[in-house]
């Protein structure tokens, strides 16, 4: 009977030992996590005349692995770097120079809490619960993080996109317990480090606005009279512009025209110059040109009128309406 017995008892211990084997699969390292995605905080197109607050947010993908013997219940630490330049404020930068923009990311909805680093100005972290039980290896979950790009924008703001990559951000793991501090580490072991990408584009704007031109009370026209107004443009920094004036309400002949109540004309025109040579108009060769340097910028551009000569002209008060364009 003890021979019938042996393979009985040798079944039985190769059961347990493909039992041992099957749970020993998992990796035999402490607890790590990283960010599988790759994140962006992006503030879209932003109006460089606008000068309200302006918000994102960004979805973080995490995972976290530990191995047989490692704890079940951890915290896992998130942190964001300064990416180029300092923390408070970070800063968005366009490739061509101009002023950087300034901006934050936060660990809560509130926008309350700067996410920082350990080894940065700004030493606090995001918690995050990382329960891993009996048996179970591997979780994964998403966390978001709060972006503001605050304003007033600089006067001088740039056109295009602006851009800070937030390199060797880095996530590490407190084991023992859930719900544990991030803030204040100094002594802190990196498990993993991902980049978080952050930008904004600032649109090519331009606003306008204008100056009436009062060629004053005269007597007969013996001569012509001369005056002057201006078209003020501010445009986003290093957008090129153009400004055309269409002929008027009263135009006829190729010839603008001012209107009287009693339905009389009065011819004058619009230059570009002193000398009043250089007509301005709509056409693509009596266009003025310019660059724009900001939104906080005036660009004043004079504009020069003269009414001819005009001895039989009717008493009355004369005028007219130009529509102003810009293209940018």
């Amino acid at each position: 009977m003890s021979r019938s017995g042996h393979p009985a008892t040798r079944l039985h211990r190769l059961g347990l030992l493909a039992l041992l084997l099957c749970f020993a699969a998992p990796s035999w390292s402490a607890v790590n996590c990283s960010i599988t995605n790759s994140p962006v905080l992006t503030f879209g197109n932003v109006d460089p005349f606008t000068q309200t607050i302006q918000d994102a947010t960004v979805q973080l993908n995490w995972q976290c692995d530990r191995g047989l013997f490692d704890s079940t219940s951890n915290t896992m630490c998130l942190y964001a770097s300064a990416g180029s330049g300092p923390i408070a404020p970070r800063q968005l930068s366009h490739p061509a120079g101009g002023p950087p923009l300034n901006f934050n990311l936060f660990r809560d909805s509130a926008r309350s809490i700067i996410l920082g680093q350990p080894g940065e100005s700004e030493n606090r972290g995001l918690s995050v619960n990382v329960s891993l039980p009996l048996l179970t290896f591997s979780t994964s979950g998403t966390v978001t993080l709060y972006g503001r790009l605050l304003t007033p924008l600089p006067a001088n703001t740039r056109a295009g996109l602006h851009e800070n990559l937030l390199i060797n951000s880095r996530v590490g793991v407190r084991t023992g317990s859930t719900g544990q501090s991030c803030d204040n580490i100094s002594n802190f072991a990196t498990s993993s480090t991902y980049t978080l990408q952050t930008r904004v584009n600032i649109l090519d704007q331009c606003r306008v606005e204008t100056t009436d031109m009062d060629f004053g009370t005269q007597g007969l026209l013996l001569n012509a009279v001369d005056s002057t107004s201006a078209v003020r443009v501010r445009c986003s920094n290093q957008t090129a512009f153009t400004v055309q004036l269409n002929d008027g309400l009263h135009a006829a002949g190729g010839n603008r025209r001012m209107r009287s109540a009693s339905n009389n004309f009065l011819i004058y025109e619009l230059f570009r110059d002193p000398a009043r040579n250089q007509r301005w108009g709509s056409s693509a060769g009596q266009r003025a040109a310019g660059t724009g340097i900001g939104p906080g910028n005036i660009i004043e551009l004079p504009v020069y009128g003269r009414v001819p000569a005009a001895p039989a002209a009717a008493p009355g008060s004369y005028s007219d309406t130009i529509t102003v364009t810009v293209e940018f």
